[in-house]
Parts: structure tokens; sequence; C-alpha cells
């Protein structure tokens, strides 16, 4: 429907919240479904084929008569009251928000930050219904058996440090490090810290109080870091640029380090939510927070 009135894939995918291979693929799937071509492109704009007006006629009167059912029935709002820490709302927390109201506007979000074991409380208590966590894959140490987890991501986090910068020559000849190290070291004071990771917290093991600057763009950090000679975390899926000023170290603490939504009950809102985020978080750590 989209598609066929705005004559573009771009735009319906604008609306949708969606990238252009996702909306070509369903519709290509659509075609496959009906064994006929609905869409075609001319000079770069989409058209209809008759089939296609066709279907597009009698789906329009079906989304209207959904829509119709929706406002007789006067659905009820539901509260969706989701958990996680400052860096998730600031940063992801936004697209969540603009894509739940879209697939379920009959949903209100309330946002609240937690520590992941204040979480686990509320959450058994009643207070939060869902909440987007890190956890060790593999291990059950921090989790809890009657909660679901439903991994949303996973990230792989890298050290870099310029190659000035006197840091270097403690670590020399090392692979790893530990953050806790990391921000220990006398020649990282004062420098430049930049983290576009997700769940950052939970590679501190004290879970040192930290204040980072906020999430910038690739460009923008390395620049600074040439300026100030100092130091980044990135996730390794978000490091697609020239590395030739640069020390990169693996990070301790980030083993098998994945991203869930955590809920008690199995529903199609948690299904939802969860699909939702696992597409922003992907997203996310592909082109940095």
């Amino acid at each position: 429907i989209y598609t066929a009135e705005r004559k573009s894939l771009t735009e319906a995918g604008k609306i949708l919240l969606l990238p252009v291979s996702s909306i070509s693929r369903y519709i290509t799937d659509l075609e496959k479904d009906m064994g006929e071509t609905l869409i075609i492109t001319v000079k770069g704009k989409t058209a209809l084929t008759p089939q296609g007006q066709r279907l597009y006629r009698r789906a329009n009167k079906l989304i209207k008569s959904w829509d119709t059912i929706l406002s007789d029935v006067k659905v009820e709002k539901k509260l969706l009251r989701v958990a996680s820490y400052a860096s998730a709302i600031s940063s992801v927390m936004p697209h969540f928000i603009k894509k739940m109201r879209f697939l379920m506007p009959h949903i209100s979000l309330d946002i609240q930050m937690f520590a992941k074991e204040d979480f686990n409380k509320a959450l058994r208590a009643g207070e939060v219904d869902l909440g987007i966590y890190a956890y060790y894959d593999g291990s059950q140490e921090d989790k809890e058996p009657d909660f679901m987890y439903k991994k949303v991501g996973d990230y792989e986090p890298r050290i870099i440090i310029h190659k000035d910068n006197l840091a270097n020559k403690d670590f020399e000849g090392r692979e790893e490090l530990s953050v806790e190290e990391l921000y220990q070291n006398i020649h990282l004071e004062n420098k430049i810290f930049v983290s576009t990771i997700f769940m950052f917290k939970d590679l501190l093991v004290n879970h040192r109080t930290l204040t980072l600057r906020p999430s910038v763009g690739l460009n923008m950090v390395t620049e600074l870091m040439d300026v100030e000679k100092g130091c980044s975390i990135f996730d390794v899926n978000a490091m697609k640029y020239g590395n030739d000023n640069y020390v990169f170290y693996k990070v301790k603490e980030s083993k098998n380090m994945k991203l869930y939504t955590v809920f008690f009950s199995n529903s199609n809102l948690y299904n939802t939510s969860s699909r939702v985020m696992a597409s922003i978080i992907k997203s996310s750590l592909k082109h940095v927070l």
C-alpha cells in the first residue's frame, strides 16, 4: 500500500522504518505467493501492474476495515514498561519508541533506568515488563531461571589507542587489555574516551563511574584521537576505517557478550519488542550509536 501510494520503495521504507531491501523482499515474497508481478520500476519510479492495482484496491479496503474494527471496539491502551541502562536509553530507545508506536499504536511506553540487579527485583515485583540487558553467553550465573531471555544482538569491543600515546609501550606485546587496567593507565589520564558500545558498563568489573563523551561519528572520533592522542572503544563491526594510526587490543571482559530482552511471559507484545530491538541494535552497531 505505501509503495503503491508513494511510488517509491525508499519512501515506503521511511514510513515503515525499514530498509529498502526489506520492503523489496516483502513485495517479492508477496509476488511469489500470488504468482503475479505486482510492481514494476520505470525510470526509477515504481508503478503497479494491472494485477497490482487490483490487489491495492482490495488491500486498502481490508486495512481500512481493520482500522474501523479497532476504533469500534476501542482497544484499551496497554502500558509497556521497559528498563535498561542510561546508555541504551539515550541511544537506541528513541528509535525503539518510534518503531513500536508505528507497529503497535495502542501501546504506551514507559522507559525506566535500572542497574541489572535492581531490574531483576523490579521485574519480579511487577514494576517493569521488559528489560534490555547484556549477559555473558553460555553463563547462567547472572540469569534468573524463571525469566525469559531473547537475544537481540551481541558485540565484540576493541580498545583503540593512538600509536603516539605512551600507553602503548606499557602494553607492548599484548593482544588484549582489561578495561579496568586501561582506565588506570597514567598515560591515558585526561585523554579522550569515547564508547559507542551499547551496555558499556558491563565491561567494567567494579562498575567504575565514568564520564564518557557523547557518541559521535567515527570520523569525528578519529579526528579527536589524532589531536589528543587518546583512546576509544568501538565494537568490531563499527571499525570500517583505516587503522594505520592506531593500535588495537581485544577487551578481556567482553568475550561472548550478548544483548537480551528479558521478560516473564511469552506474548506477542514481548516478541514484537524483541524483534524491534534486535533490528535497531544490529543497525546501531554497524553505523555507530
